[in-house]
Order: structure tokens, then C-alpha cells, then sequence
């Protein structure tokens, strides 16, 4: 009794082919969407890093500006220490006169 094994073989080439080009359709098209999905957020991130990046700037020349202003500050502070300065200010910005000076004013 010899048992024909030919008989219980069916073609499965042809399955496998047609299952096998569903299969590698469907990874495409999820590679695809993984990659849309992987650029837009790339570009999310870039445009976020620009606004950032101009934020940074702003804020640097702001502080840089700030710097400035308290070095003067500073320096004002050293000057009204010495008494000469203190006394060209008085004259110069509250027009105060000594005994015996007469003040001028010029009006256009």
C-alpha cells in the first residue's frame, strides 16, 4: 500500500504570491504613513526651534541693552560721590546760582 502524497499537495505558490505582494503592500503603506507622520513632526520641531531660537535672540540683545544701562548706572553712582560733580549737576540741571553768579536763561 503505497500512499500518494501528490494527491494531498495543493499549489501553494500561488497563495503565497498573491499573500505575500497583500503583505508587503500593507508594510508599505504603513512605512508610508510612519514616514508622513515622521516629516511633519520633524518640521513641527524645526519651526518650534526657530521660534525659539528668535526668542533667544530678542532676549539676549534685551539683557545686553539691560548690562548697559546698569554699567551707566554704576557709573553715575562713582560720579555723585565726588563733590565736584555733584556741584556742576546742581547747576546745570536745577540752575542754581552761587553768591555773586548771574544766571542767563535763553529762550528761543
Amino acid at each position: 500500500m503505497s500512499v500518494d502524497y501528490a494527491e494531498h499537495k495543493t499549489d501553494t505558490r500561488t497563495v503565497t504570491g498573491r499573500g505575500k505582494k497583500r503583505r508587503v503592500r500593507l508594510f508599505m503603506l504603513i512605512l508610508l504613513g510612519f514616514l508622513v507622520w515622521a516629516g511633519f513632526t520633524i518640521y513641527d520641531q524645526y519651526m518650534l526651534a526657530q521660534v525659539k531660537a528668535d526668542q533667544l535672540a530678542e532676549t539676549e540683545q534685551e539683557l545686553a541693552e539691560i548690562r548697559q544701562l546698569h554699567d551707566d548706572y554704576k557709573l553715575e553712582i562713582e560720579r555723585l560721590q565726588d563733590p565736584e560733580y555733584i556741584e556742576q549737576k546742581i547747576y546745570k540741571d536745577l540752575q542754581m546760582k552761587q553768591d555773586g553768579d548771574t544766571l542767563y536763561q535763553l529762550y528761543p
